[in-house]
């Protein structure tokens, strides 16, 4: 058999004898055998059929480096396509937060189609609840805009009635003092439309002023109104004039320190403190 014939031509040494297999045939060999009176030797082959499937899985098993490079060959296709059927969608979810989180309720219908049924669920829980915000922020809004238009209407008549008052008893403080505070009230509502219309894109009009003129009128109208209760309003200004600015929106910011004083009025019964001072390292 040509076999045999090239394995021998390869292998002839009796002291390391070898295997080799040729598709089905196993050929092993040579072992030496003497016959007869022992004077001449012969070489011997043993020849017996195997499985090849079996015996690859056999090399595999007896060569552990190569059969880990296998696994991993096939294995990490998989893998990456089974972290990326999970990421993918979760990456979506995350980007569709961030979104809400800007202002933008835009639903994304992948979210509730594409991925894993439990992420699927989760993304139309997420878009129903994104559609519920978006909806509770347009009644907010709408509710705004219609107060703040009702308020107008009486304001109005409320400016047409000082005119009158004017013209009856002419250009007194009290009729100053009412005007402004009209004013003031009008602008407060312009603010108040202006502020719904811009809540969806999350974004306030800043300036940069100087610190004393958030609280100047303010203090004044207090002092005034303290008088008027027959309430002491002590101030202690620790503050250079026109030297700290600030940044931010003037009204929004003037409307806070307001209340704050309001309130202050409102609860106290004999004296309000006020002091005003800020530590000198917060504006060098």
């Amino acid at each position: 058999m040509p076999y045999i014939q090239r394995f021998s031509d390869v292998s002839n040494n009796f002291s390391y004898p070898k295997r080799k297999n040729f598709n089905e045939l196993q050929i092993s060999g040579p072992f030496q055998v003497y016959l007869g009176n022992g004077e001449n030797s012969y070489a011997l082959y043993f020849i017996s059929y195997v499985n090849p499937q079996r015996e690859m899985f056999n090399y595999l098993f007896d060569r552990p480096m190569i059969l880990i490079f296998l696994i991993l060959l096939i294995t990490t296709p998989l893998l990456w396509w089974f972290t990326r059927m999970l990421t993918t969608p979760i990456s979506r979810l995350r980007d569709a937060a961030n979104s809400v989180a800007l202002g933008n309720f835009k639903i994304d219908k992948r979210l509730s189609i594409k991925g894993p049924l439990e992420l699927r669920q989760v993304g139309q829980s997420f878009n129903r609840m994104a559609i519920s915000i978006d909806n509770l922020i347009s009644n907010q809004q709408r509710l705004l805009s219609s107060i703040s238009h009702e308020l107008k209407t009486p304001l109005t008549r409320l400016q047409l009635a000082t005119a009158l008052v004017r013209r009856q008893c002419g250009e007194t403080e009290s009729v100053k003092r009412i005007e402004r505070e009209i004013e003031r009230m009008d602008k407060m509502i312009s603010e108040l439309l202006l502020l719904s219309r811009q809540q969806m894109n999350s974004q306030v009009k800043r300036d940069i002023f100087y610190a004393n003129s958030l609280w100047e009128e303010i203090i004044k109208d207090a002092q005034f109104e303290a008088k008027q209760r027959g309430i002491a309003f002590l101030t202690n200004i620790h503050l250079p004039k026109n030297e700290l600015q600030l940044n931010g929106n003037f009204r929004l910011l003037e409307s806070a320190v307001e209340n704050i004083v309001t309130n202050a009025l409102k609860y106290t019964k004999d004296k309000i403190f006020y002091p005003r001072r800020i530590p000198q390292d917060l504006y060098q």
